[in-house]
């Protein structure tokens, strides 16, 4: 016989609605800058994904507008010939024809005339309960697929009503997601050591799902999709810490502690090939439109590149000292791509105008105080950065070398504008496949630059240096061009300690500002901040004696206190009415106990139980109505079910669009009045029992069941024990 699966509930009390910034730090971020907003242009949308399973997105203000190129028709990437394609004719394509969002640009006359205004925020939502690790935009940027440490993916659309649904599980973390645009498929892979493609385009669902199809953009459930590929690794070090596929979805790569890149048919889910070169885990892989080429960053702090048809590395990058963690890249064959380490250094690396990589240009753009978890840019204009911070950095991006010499022969020779443009030469790192990281000689190298002028007074960010060429950093970290961020997208402090009080109702929190705070988990409001002290100590100051048995658990995972009530044990402790902390009026006995798990379920699911009530109702006033129309002369000969049954389900409650406590604002478990009283109904047991859970039964039917008294179970012989429980 099958065991019954024991059920958990578990609610998380938000500790201030007001502010939106993430609680722990920033794993995943994508940009859109096609979606229109109130404006006639749109002004860009950047959606970040944290540790606290919250996925936020912010207006960006961006003055974007449309390219003085001719918009180009992008599905003429599925039908390139990969094998046939001439690597030096990429070169000449626009770089917008590998990427809708090249359709839009920033305004550089808008941006140079005014600051650029600061973010602010737009929605969010929390369908994961753990960290997510990763999000990607597709289908034109309306929709958002997400993956979590809690073993599920979700997709959600920004711009309509519908909650998000859940379209696939691991049985492990899930780590990385990549999207073919072509094909319509997303790509999965976790720790369980298994990547999976799941088909998003035509919404293929699981065999044990109801058969009906329809496009995905219509009417959503809680449905499971089915994987059209499975691809399995038995290898205890297989798992998955990177993807890319490239936009036709004719190649898949992934990168693993296997120290080696596996090259996959997403159709057939077979190997084509592994590459291997690196000497440590793998953490982060780009692809080229086409196909060919493939970048790669790794623990053992190199990025190396790579070509698919000839299986070998072409370069690698030795610009950084610490190990690779993130890489960006909207290049169509990656010569101009960013790189996030460890030690929070960003680099750009671009050699799109030379045959020779060694002739190209790395800069030390910036540098964080933590590990670069990941990063985007636009245009070379902005960088936006996350790390294990729960706030998001915006720095202003240089311009390309091609860029800047266009932008000193058109600017006036005055020294003010000469040094909006300068760069200190140890902020250029040496591209070499071998050398450690170094100075790099800049203008005596770079034959386009051998006319610019050698005035010390005008010298710019292209031509510094100029001497004899042997560099003064040597064997020195690169100093990076930007010190200060242009802007920040603050975040909030998250908990990261906790304390369990006697009572069983109160918890002391610690967060990273090192504020202790006392919570209410039954009200789920704030009781007293005692700020930044030993919250060991003020445990002592103010625990009581008292001895309650434990029935639930808490833990502060994603920076915010989450209860979970077990089945097993959440109907075990009780309190007297009195000291429950009880306002208004209410009509309580002198020995009247509160079961404190039946007390939390009853108010969080409220409104679950009086839509149910509604349903019901409506349903017998259905039946009652049929019957009497049978009852009718001439209705003797009618169908038992001819009258369809039209149910009006009861609207959801307005939900936030912050995270929110499991109680609504109108909804208060300390208020008696909070809900009115609910009428008897078979799918409701609690309401054959009590109208409230703090109102005392008739004086003169004593003998009626107390449901928010004595033990759940009939056979519970649960006693409070004579010591506190450990915690």
């Amino acid at each position: 016989m099958r065991k019954t699966a024991k059920r958990k509930v578990s609610y998380v009390i938000t500790h201030n609605k007001d502010d939106h910034g993430h609680l722990l730090g920033i794993n995943s971020l994508a940009l859109d800058t096609t979606t229109f907003g109130s404006s006639d242009k749109p002004e860009g949308i950047l959606y970040s994904a944290g540790r606290d399973g919250v996925i936020n997105s912010w207006d960006l203000h961006l003055p974007l507008r449309g390219r003085t190129i001719p918009k180009y028709n992008y599905n003429h990437l599925n039908d390139i010939d990969e094998k046939k394609r001439n690597v030096k004719d990429d070169d000449n394509i626009p770089l917008h024809l590998f990427n809708e969002d090249k359709n839009w640009e920033i305004d550089e006359d808008a941006s140079s005339s005014q600051p650029t205004p600061k973010s602010t925020f737009r929605q969010s939502f929390q369908s994961h309960t753990d960290w997510v690790n990763d999000i990607i935009l597709c289908h034109n940027k309306e929709a958002l697929i997400s993956c979590s440490s809690d073993r599920t993916m979700k997709l959600w659309f920004p711009h309509k009503t519908s909650t998000p649904c859940t379209i696939g599980y691991h049985t492990d973390y899930i780590k990385a997601l990549a999207y073919a645009s072509g094909p319509g498929w997303v790509a999965s892979g976790g720790f369980d050591r298994k990547i999976a493609l799941w088909d998003i385009k035509e919404c293929r669902l699981a065999p044990s799902t109801s058969s009906s199809s329809g496009n995905i953009f219509g009417g959503l459930s809680e449905r499971d999709f089915q994987p059209i590929v499975t691809i399995a690794e038995t290898s205890p070090k297989s798992s998955v810490y990177a993807l890319a596929c490239n936009p036709s979805g004719s190649v898949l790569v992934s990168g693993s502690p296997e120290k080696v890149i596996k090259v996959w048919d997403p159709k057939s889910g077979k190997r084509i090939t592994k590459l291997s070169g690196h000497t440590d885990n793998i953490r982060a892989i780009l692809i080229s439109d086409d196909g060919e080429l493939i970048l790669s960053g790794s623990s053992d702090t190199t990025i190396k590149l790579w070509s698919l048809s000839a299986q070998r590395c072409i370069n690698t990058f030795t610009t950084h000292s610490d190990s690779i963690w993130s890489l960006y890249s909207d290049h169509p064959r990656l010569k101009v791509f960013y790189a996030g380490a460890k030690d929070g250094l960003v680099t750009r690396t671009d050699y799109s105008e030379y045959e020779e990589i060694d002739d190209g240009e790395c800069v030390a753009i910036c540098k964080e105080n933590a590990g670069i978890v990941k990063l985007v840019a636009l245009d070379n204009k902005y960088i936006w950065t996350a790390t294990c911070s729960s706030s998001i950095k915006r720095w202003q991006d240089i311009p390309l070398r091609k860029d800047r010499i266009k932008l000193s022969t058109s600017s006036p020779t005055s020294s003010t504008s000469q040094n909006a443009f300068q760069i200190p030469s140890s902020s250029l790192i040496k591209l070499t496949s071998t050398a450690v990281t170094s100075s790099y000689p800049s203008v005596v190298s770079s034959p386009q630059l051998k006319t610019a002028t050698t005035d010390s007074e005008v010298a710019t960010i292209y031509s510094v240096a100029i001497g004899d060429g042997h560099s003064d950093i040597d064997n020195e970290d690169p100093e990076p061009v930007r010190e200060i961020a242009d802007h920040i997208i603050e975040g909030q402090h998250g908990l990261i300690k906790y304390v369990i009080l006697n009572n069983r109702r109160n918890i002391l929190t610690l967060d990273h500002n090192g504020e202790v705070t006392l919570w209410d988990i039954i009200k789920c409001v704030k009781v007293k901040v005692f700020g930044k002290c030993n919250i060991d100590e003020i445990a002592q100051e103010i625990n009581t004696p008292e001895s309650i048995p434990n029935w639930c658990s808490v833990d502060t995972r994603i920076g915010a206190l989450t209860v979970h009530l077990d089945e097993s044990k959440c109907f075990d402790a009780e309190m007297y009415a009195d000291e429950a902390g009880l306002t208004g009026d209410v009509d309580i006995r002198e020995d009247q106990r509160i079961n404190l798990g039946k007390w939390v379920l009853r108010y969080l699911f409220a409104n679950f139980t009086q839509a149910e009530i509604q349903t019901y109702e409506a349903i017998q006033q259905q039946r009652s109505l049929m019957q009497q129309q049978r009852q009718q002369p001439g209705s003797e000969h009618r169908s038992l079910f001819s009258t369809q049954i039209n149910v009006n389900i009861p609207p959801q409650a307005a939900t936030s669009t912050t995270c929110t406590s499991p109680t609504a604002s109108s909804h208060n478990l300390a208020n008696s009045n909070a809900n009115p009283p609910m009428p008897q109904s078979p799918t409701t047991p609690l309401a054959a029992f009590t109208t409230g859970p703090f109102t005392a039964p008739a004086t003169t039917s004593s003998q009626q069941p107390d449901y928010f008294s004595g033990p759940h179970h009939l056979n519970s012989s649960a006693t409070s024990p004579t010591t506190p429980p450990e915690y």
